[in-house]
């Protein structure tokens, strides 16, 4: 990872591979919520079985096509938290993030979670993420224009020697050592 990287972010299908054991409690507390719509018309328990999407045949075409990708997330469990998986410390500053597939308002709406809670746990739309150089964004912007894909931050070297992870929307910041996630 270099200061200056550009973050790419994939969107996510849902849940994807992460949260289903929320999920389901959710679904089971009280009353079965499985059968209720949810604000996009569709039952919950029917976008529990959305499809998680494999990022595989774009990251290899971009490498395939010059894109130097330095480092790659996938925004699973941790969710975004995970961004600090990286060997140096780094300040992941995050300026457009995307809006969350109406299942993470389910869940976060019943279950009384809070914003800092749901990035913490949840993908919230963002699948996958690369970072690279600047001058590549263009041409894997090309490759990835069906997918959704779009900048939504960069990273730059911590100053303190910690890394940090920011949700500038939803004025989020995270540290290695978040304990509070509620």
């Amino acid at each position: 990872i270099k200061d200056g990287d550009q973050i790419v972010i994939f969107p996510s299908s849902g849940l994807q591979t992460n949260g289903y054991s929320t999920a389901r409690r959710i679904a089971l507390a009280a009353t079965n919520k499985f059968e209720t719509r949810m604000s996009d018309g569709r039952m919950y328990g029917e976008a529990l079985l959305d499809r998680s999407i494999i990022y595989t045949e774009i990251i290899m075409n971009a490498i395939k096509r010059g894109v130097k990708i330095h480092h790659a997330v996938h925004v699973t469990g941790n969710a975004w938290l995970k961004f600090m998986d990286t060997p140096e410390p780094f300040v992941h500053n995050f300026d457009v993030i995307p809006e969350p597939p109406s299942v993470f308002k389910f869940i976060q709406e019943h279950g009384k979670f809070s914003d800092r809670r749901m990035y913490a746990t949840f993908n919230m739309g963002a699948g996958f993420a690369v970072y690279v150089p600047p001058n590549d964004v263009n041409l894997l912007m090309q490759l990835a224009r069906d997918m959704g894909a779009f900048v939504g931050g960069y990273v730059k070297k911590s100053e303190n020697g910690k890394s940090l992870v920011l949700i500038n929307p939803k004025k989020l910041d995270f540290l290695p050592s978040v304990q509070d996630c509620s």
